[in-house]
């Protein structure tokens, strides 16, 4: 039943992605897209949060012929969880998929040339989520996720510092 549901989905869907292979939204796509280069390889993350310290591993590459970002990664307690990103051209906008065993969650954000950051936002019930990711290096990224209430209380915030692995 899953299987038929894809293919409909596949078929339902077809028609409408002529405006992917207009090349002006294509290469104002690709332009964008360079920015996540930085996110490329293995990598071992560590998370700062409301727990000790804690650390998880991650291997991201690019996957569907270079229009998404595919991050896969596994939490020092064994969960594992992926992450999906891609610039859309019609809405100028990054956006950003999380699957974990708890749900998903889906942002949308700009990329910041001047901070070398890309910034997304988005919603977790009537919780706004907001995602920082800052390159320092080629081989470090720091980030932050602020989860706020509908007051505009921080509820939720995390750090973490990711640190390329070099194959040897």
């Amino acid at each position: 039943m899953i299987r038929l549901l894809a293919f409909m989905m596949i078929f339902i869907l077809l028609p409408f992605s002529n405006g992917l292979a207009d090349d002006t939204k294509k290469n104002a796509a690709s332009e964008e897209l360079r920015h996540l280069d930085a996110f490329l390889g293995k990598w071992k993350v560590t998370l700062n949060g409301n727990t000790e310290e804690q650390s998880t591993s991650s291997h991201v590459e690019w996957i569907l012929g270079g229009r998404f970002l595919q991050d896969k990664y596994t939490t020092h307690d064994g969960k594992q969880g992926m992450i999906l990103r891609t610039f859309d051209p019609e809405s100028n906008e990054f956006q950003v998929w999380t699957f974990t065993q708890d749900g998903s969650q889906y942002q949308t954000g700009k990329w910041n040339a001047a901070e070398k950051a890309l910034k997304v936002v988005g919603k977790r019930g009537d919780h706004k989520v907001v995602t920082i990711a800052e390159f320092k290096d080629g081989d470090t990224i720091e980030w932050s996720v602020g989860v706020v209430d509908s007051t505009g209380k921080i509820v939720e915030q995390y750090e973490g510092v990711n640190h390329r692995i070099r194959d040897n």
